[in-house]
């Protein structure tokens, strides 16, 4: 039987890097009048911008992707919005025309009398458009919050979730104190919402994968957004990986059988269970320069066929931090959700049926 994957992944791995201005010391919060808004400094993000003319493989590199250590779909056509204490100052529509070399500018009035300006540069890095945003501030000293929030645009296919323009991709959010004068810079990190998974072989390209010479068959796990880009591994320091914004999800087989149909391990042969937990992208899987996804073996323990998918858990309805205040929960996914299909295009991720012959053998439908 033939395994039901899709042919053309719309997968994509692209990282941004967002810098807030800090600095160490000052007072306990921004309670100064607007005559003492005296702080300043800046805000630099590069994003990479949704191509008009990139060719969307499971299997190929992308070249042009930016660095770690943050995610930012570059394959959206929606929007990156920018709030300061809450407040929107900028948002940016990250669907890019590789022709264009400037981009919007302009100035907002913050609510305690400071002011954000920020001019915008695009271009092309290995064909790929990248915006570049550089942002001055100036306001009061003491504690700020400075997050930003990545939503989808319209769907543009005929297949999509409902309501999916405004679902959230990633989001991140900074406390930053700052003390009278320029200030230095530290790092924000963007975290990826789950939404999506896809469940392949080896060379995810539709193909039935044979069984291995270890005697087991070997899959890849990719989270993705809701935009169906994988989220990529990313650390905020040497060892520390950032984490999904939504928690964490599991990998199980369904409906659960007694006894059950497959033994899933990692590819170290350790066990995966329904107490077994992935909170943070793995390294299994390469495209372009990132890494991303976790390796499954599957063996039949049991003659019958079930399903193999990926759930989120008791905390996958909710955002570590909440950037946007206004962001309604139909755009972002529901605790124990099963990841499936890609919500801006349903044609795309997948789960996996699983048929256990009596030989014991894996057939994936």
């Amino acid at each position: 039987m033939k395994k039901i994957i899709p042919v053309s992944l719309s997968l994509s791995v692209l990282s941004a890097l967002l810098l807030a201005a800090c600095g160490g010391g000052g007072g306990e919060g921004p309670t100064q009048s607007v005559a003492e808004a005296n702080a300043s400094g800046t805000v630099t993000m590069t994003i990479p911008l949704k191509s008009v003319d990139r060719t969307r493989t499971p299997a190929a590199a992308d070249a042009g992707t930016t660095k770690k250590p943050t995610f930012i779909d570059g394959d959206s056509n929606g929007l990156l919005k920018v709030f300061f204490d809450g407040q929107e100052v900028f948002s940016f529509r990250t669907t890019g025309e590789p022709a264009v070399t400037g981009g919007p500018s302009g100035t907002a009035t913050m609510d305690n009398g400071g002011t954000f300006n920020y001019s915008t540069t695009i271009s092309l890095v290995n064909n790929q458009p990248v915006a570049k945003v550089v942002g001055t501030y100036k306001t009061t000293p003491g504690n700020h919050t400075i997050g930003a929030v990545q939503v989808n645009g319209p769907c543009t296919v005929a297949h999509c979730i409902a309501d999916n323009e405004g679902y959230v991709l990633s989001q991140g959010q900074a406390t930053v104190r700052l003390q009278p004068g320029d200030n230095g810079a530290a790092t924000m990190y963007m975290r990826g919402v789950m939404q999506s998974v896809y469940i392949c072989n080896d060379n995810c390209n539709g193909q039935t994968g044979p069984i291995q010479s270890d005697g087991l068959y070997h899959l890849y796990v990719v989270v993705a957004d809701e935009n169906g880009t994988a989220i990529p591994y990313q650390e905020s320091s040497p060892g520390h990986p950032v984490p999904y914004d939504n928690g964490a999800y599991q990998i199980v087989e369904v409906p659960t059988n007694t006894p059950k149909l497959l033994e899933i391990t990692d590819p170290e042969g350790d066990r995966i269970t329904e107490n077994t937990w992935f909170s943070s992208p793995g390294l299994f899987r390469k495209f372009g320069t990132e890494g991303y996804g976790i390796g499954v073996r599957l063996r039949c323990v049991g003659v019958g066929t079930t399903r193999l998918i990926a759930r989120l858990g008791a905390q996958g309805g909710t955002p570590v931090v909440k950037v946007d205040k206004a962001m309604e929960a139909r755009h972002y996914p529901t605790a124990n959700m099963e990841l499936g299909p890609v919500g801006a295009n349903q044609q795309f991720g997948n789960q996996l049926t699983v048929n256990c012959e009596a030989s014991g053998a894996v057939t994936v439908l």
